[in-house]
């Protein structure tokens, strides 16, 4: 490998190093405006939306500009989703708590339908966000779109989900990095993971339309 491809590939790698960190830096400040609790959901969606145009190619985009965009444009709508869904989850957890511990069958029952409920809510969080930002639907299919998806795919969610826990596990032993790279690097894991599904499908769909129909 020449000294030119070698320098090429460590400024690439610094380039990617250096947004992960911006985007992450901007994910955090923009958590200020909606007092944190209103300002997450937005922030998230901004996030995805700039990694998302970075997985189709588009590295040159004005990150700054994009956020900003995204988190003023789809406030109110993200929000509502996004409560409903911690709404849904927090339903989740009293349920699980209630049924789990309350006698013995019930107990061993409740285990079984609680990990299939958690496994569920957390493939659906999982795709939320990637779904959002690539799709336009009506408000409350994003969330049940989110659920088909990681219902479809299982082996792809139980993928997602281990790779999640395995790097914020590798996280937690360099505390120092998670204020720079841990949110961000999550969204680019969970985004590339939903997007490759959505590729497959756009081309397993498009090779089926032009076989049913080959003069399109």
């Amino acid at each position: 490998m020449s000294s030119k491809t070698i320098g090429g590939t460590i400024y690439n790698v610094t380039v990617w190093i250096g947004n992960f960190a911006y985007i992450q830096l901007l994910w955090l400040l923009f958590l200020i405006p909606g007092l944190v609790v209103f300002g997450i959901f937005p922030a998230t969606a901004g996030m995805f939306y700039v990694v998302r145009k970075w997985l189709i190619g588009q590295s040159d985009l004005p990150i700054f500009h994009s956020f900003w965009m995204v988190y003023k444009k789809e406030f109110f709508k993200v929000n509502m989703l996004g409560l409903l869904l911690t709404m849904i989850g927090y339903v989740l957890y009293v349920d699980i708590n209630y049924f789990v511990f309350n006698g013995s069958f019930i107990q061993s029952i409740g285990k079984i339908v609680a990990i299939i409920l958690i496994y569920l809510f957390i493939g659906t969080c999982i795709y939320f966000f990637p779904v959002y930002v690539h799709f336009k639907f009506k408000l409350l299919d994003y969330l049940k779109y989110s659920f088909l998806f990681s219902l479809s795919f299982p082996r792809r969610t139980a993928l997602l989900i281990a790779m999640t826990v395995a790097v914020s596990y590798a996280f937690s032993k360099i505390p120092g990095l998670i204020i720079f790279f841990f949110a961000s690097f999550i969204c680019f894991l969970w985004m590339w993971g939903v997007y490759t599904i959505f590729l497959k499908q756009k081309i397993k769909n498009d090779f089926a339309a032009t076989i049913t129909n080959p003069n399109r």
